[in-house]
């Protein structure tokens, strides 16, 4: 039976693992994502907090630059995958040669030829069966971190979007609410100098009147 192995790295790493090691980088930067909204200020007079849009923007391109990396991993899966393959048709190839040197010697024995062609195909048939059965094993598995992937950054992302819209919602709510406080307040304080001047009218006309009796 051939063996066949999955690739590793100099650091002994396989490449599924390695896959496996990216996805956590993106949970990684998902979960600073939500650690920078929690850790966020909060907005006095109301349970929700302000966010720094240009630090919100900058981990998303954080997120998209930890993205490529694991795609990057099961695209290399696939070729080493196409490399196996070509191994092992090589090997088949050499045993097939060597099943065929065998024949030719003992060409007068034709029931040993006709066993060694069926082995050959036997042996041509297994390497096909478990080439093939590596090839849907590693194909699944990049589809299954992919979708896992993507899955995981767009609810990260709906839900990112959803609080800072109500965000922004609320901000614009508390704006508007201390601009109406001080709108108030304002009217109040013209509405004290405007009685404090009415107050004043009699006393500045008897001070003008004075005025005009001791002029020369």
């Amino acid at each position: 039976m051939l063996r066949q192995n999955l690739p590793t790295n100099q650091n002994g790493v396989s490449a599924i693992e390695r896959v496996d090691q990216d996805d956590l980088e993106v949970t990684q930067e998902l979960m600073r994502l939500e650690e920078m909204i929690l850790e966020s200020p909060s907005i006095p007079f109301s349970n929700r907090t302000l966010i720094d849009e240009d630090h919100v923007l900058d981990q998303l391109d954080q997120i998209r630059k930890v993205l490529p990396q694991s795609i990057q991993a099961a695209e290399d899966i696939l070729r080493r995958k196409s490399e196996m393959l070509r191994q092992a048709d090589a090997q088949v190839n050499n045993m097939l040669s060597q099943a065929q040197q065998r024949a030719a010697q003992i060409l007068d024995e034709s029931g040993i030829i006709q066993q060694a062609q069926r082995e050959a195909q036997q042996i041509r048939q297994q390497v096909n069966q478990e080439c093939a059965a590596a090839q849907a094993q590693v194909l699944a598995e990049m589809e299954r971190i992919q979708q896992q992937t993507y899955q995981l950054i767009e609810e990260k992302k709906r839900q990112t979007l959803e609080e800072c819209e109500q965000l922004y919602q609320d901000a614009n709510l508390y704006a508007d609410r201390v601009l109406e406080e001080m709108e108030l307040r304002l009217t109040q304080m013209i509405n004290q100098v405007r009685n404090g001047r009415q107050d004043l009218q009699p006393r500045l006309v008897k001070v003008k009147d004075k005025r005009r009796s001791t002029a020369p």
